[in-house]
């Protein structure tokens, strides 16, 4: 089983709302924050952050090469893209929850996450 880590104190999570402190939702936003899908690119897809810079879901990357759980070989996003894009990205959700639907998610492709430090302020 792979191994994930998620650096809560750049782990952009929820929608809209926190785009002023925080940056938009992407794999890597000009503020240094990244998606959970950005974290899995870096360090199982081996995508380098030049790469995933600026960039809001993975199917816009040149190929999916290392990331074949989150795009198909046409670069049409899958159905674990989908369902972890709507846990990370959901507003109503808390901290908690969200990260256990996340470590669960992951588990269905053989990812097992672990979560460090704290949250932003």
């Amino acid at each position: 089983m792979n191994q994930l880590i998620i650096d809560r104190s750049k782990w952009r999570t929820g929608g809209t709302s926190l785009n002023d402190k925080f940056g938009e939702t992407k794999l890597l936003n000009d503020k240094g924050m990244m998606c959970c899908l950005g974290f899995y690119c870096l360090q199982i897809g081996n995508k380098t952050e030049h790469e995933i810079f600026d960039i809001a879901l993975p199917e816009t990357l040149e190929t999916n090469e290392g990331i074949e759980s989150l795009v198909t070989s046409e670069l049409k996003h899958t159905e674990f893209t989908e369902r972890v894009v709507f846990i990370n990205d959901g507003e109503s959700w808390g901290n908690e929850f969200r990260e256990i639907q996340i470590h669960e998610q992951f588990k269905k492709i053989n990812v097992d996450v672990k979560f460090v430090n704290e949250y932003p302020k």
